[in-house]
């Protein structure tokens, strides 16, 4: 599986400008995938946002590998046995990402997807 601590970090600006971090709770390497699992303390309610997500290279150098200007308006319902959520799903052919919000349409997840062959690029 190789190593798993990544440098890859993530925030939103909502639609205030306040600052949402997230952190970073996992990360999956599969044969050809990889998933970067960043999660809120708080989650937060918006209908737009601004998504980062970069990593910090050497000499401090931030390197941005998602800057997206997102609406939350409309969502996909999702119901996987008792787990029930809310997600946004944007795709393009270097990654995916997800942003998933609770019942209470607050955001909590967000989801990085790419290949696993380019992980050196987000660890």
């Amino acid at each position: 599986m190789g190593n798993k601590i990544s440098n890859t970090r993530c925030y939103i600006l909502d639609d205030f400008h306040n600052k949402h971090f997230f952190q970073k709770y996992d990360l999956k390497i599969y044969q050809d995938q990889a998933f970067i699992f960043f999660k809120t303390k708080t989650p937060f309610y918006t209908k737009d946002i601004q998504l980062f997500i970069y990593k910090i290279g050497k000499n401090n150098i931030i390197n941005y590998l998602a800057n997206k200007n997102i609406n939350l308006e409309n969502l996909d319902y999702i119901k996987n046995h008792d787990i029930e959520y809310y997600e946004f799903v944007e795709e393009n052919p270097e990654y995916k990402i997800s942003i998933r919000l609770n019942n209470d349409k607050k955001i909590t997840t967000v989801i990085l997807k790419f290949k696993s062959k380019e992980l050196y690029k987000y660890n």
